[in-house]
């Protein structure tokens, strides 16, 4: 996955992710300047997955109950929407949702289509199925190294959760013992991948 240019602020190094800084401030403008509300177009699709999740994060507004809703969309219903997404845009599609992204399990299926639309996806997810290959093997069928070249190889960009640098307050946080290592190992395998840039949202506590 390519990066867009590198901005230097206050000595530091700006990574532009695809998919959610690429387009510049040039591009922006002139898509509202040409917005017709006769006929409106769309930047990005917004998207949810399923009611699953690995964790039982202390803050997470879905709550403990992890019940599946019996509306929920078939991956052909999910897929439709992107195409009508496409036609009226879209360039990006941001999964998320109630759940754990990387739990769905034709998360795989979605991202290609994405990718045959000319569409980059983004995932917001807590990385966890990327550092453990016993998960990912149930939910995926590959193991983690896997999963994440798969990932990349769809040009799809992540935003993962960094509840804490600290294991015990991470865990204390996520409410499943063992999550942390997992979570490092993630990290050490999209580090194989120089070019495969992921932004991290570390949530600071009073812990």
């Amino acid at each position: 996955m390519s990066m867009t240019s590198d901005n230097s602020i206050e000595g530091r190094t700006k990574i532009g992710v695809r998919g959610l800084d690429h387009h510049s401030r040039d591009e922006i403008e002139k898509f509202w300047r040409e917005w017709n509300p006769e006929n409106p177009k769309i930047r990005a699709v917004g998207l949810s997955t399923p009611k699953i999740c690995n964790l039982r994060c202390v803050y997470c507004y879905a709550g403990s109950d992890r019940v599946r809703s019996k509306n929920e969309l078939t991956v052909d219903e999910y897929k439709r929407v992107v195409d009508e997404a496409r036609e009226l845009g879209a360039e990006v599609a941001l999964i998320c949702g109630d759940g754990e992204p990387l739990m769905y399990r034709y998360l795989i299926e979605f991202v290609e289509h994405l990718s045959d639309k000319g569409m980059y996806p983004v995932v917001v997810t807590n990385g966890i199925a990327l550092g453990d290959d016993t998960l990912s093997q149930r939910i995926h069928g590959v193991d983690s190294f896997e999963l994440c070249e798969t990932l990349y190889e769809h040009e799809a960009s992540l935003v993962v959760k960094m509840d804490s640098i600290t294991k015990e307050i991470y865990e204390r946080i996520v409410n499943v013992p063992g999550t942390f290592d997992k979570f490092m190992r993630a990290v050490e395998i999209k580090e194989e991948y120089k070019c495969f840039i992921t932004r991290f949202l570390e949530l600071r506590t009073n812990h």
